[in-house]
């Protein structure tokens, strides 16, 4: 997949090459330079989908931004656990598949995943944790900040035929209080919530909220970053 950033600023533009998505800046959609290098990837490169969008500013460009589809499908599709995956650019996933999975059975373990259980996947992205883990659940409820993440997650769901799990758009932090309430007695019987965050970790105020619910009997964290999970262990496990 090529995602390209028309910048009409003018400013340098650079290619970059990463695992499955490609992303261009460049400023001109037209520019003999850019053909060029779409020609140079494309001999290289199987490109199933080429999207472009529009960025006027000279901050950093909106992580989750509306893209056009100029070529090819919207969306990749990886496939985890026996379950396949639709994967917008924006979306976090997992390269290696084979490595996750031993993760995931690592955790369906530790968490003592059962049929009473209601897992929250938190910062649960296209929801592969979640859907990977919901045949060992009662209910999935997963919760992301970025909307088309969601959307993927949804079509995910819907795509394995899993029912039993639904995922919300927004801030954890600003979520997770009202999800609580609404389970009733019976689903807040054992609730596991499972945070996988980005680099920056997990915000305090979710800690917080996971610590002080007596409902949450266990938690997993799961990170990608050795100084993330440093700031945030400590408000796991202090007093």
């Amino acid at each position: 997949m090529l995602c390209m950033e028309l910048d009409p600023t003018s400013l340098p533009a650079g290619l970059v090459f990463q695992e499955a998505v490609v992303p261009m800046i460049i400023a001109s959609y037209t520019s003999a330079d850019t053909l060029a290098a779409l020609q140079a990837v494309q001999s290289t490169a199987r490109v199933v989908s080429i999207q472009y969008y529009v960025h006027t500013g000279t901050a950093s460009p909106q992580f989750d931004a509306q893209r056009t589809v100029i070529y090819g499908a919207p969306a990749l599709t990886e496939s985890l656990m026996g379950l396949s995956f639709d994967l917008s650019p924006a979306a976090f996933f997992q390269v290696n598949t084979p490595a996750f999975e031993d993760l995931l059975h690592r955790v369906h373990q530790v968490a003592n995943l059962n049929k009473n259980t209601v897992l929250l996947d938190l910062c649960c992205g296209t929801g592969t944790i979640g859907l990977c883990l919901a045949r060992h659940v009662k209910r999935v409820i997963g919760i992301e900040l970025i909307s088309s993440a969601v959307d993927n997650a949804r079509i995910n769901a819907t795509r394995n035929n899993i029912t039993n799990a639904t995922f919300l758009a927004g801030r954890i932090e600003n979520l997770l209080p009202d999800v609580i309430n609404s389970l009733s007695t019976e689903d807040r019987t054992d609730v596991v919530a499972i945070l996988d965050p980005p680099r920056a970790g997990v915000h305090n105020t979710v800690i917080k909220w996971i610590r002080s619910t007596e409902s949450i009997r266990r938690a997993v964290y799961i990170s990608c970053e050795q100084k993330a999970l440093e700031n945030d262990c400590p408000g796991f496990t202090k007093p």
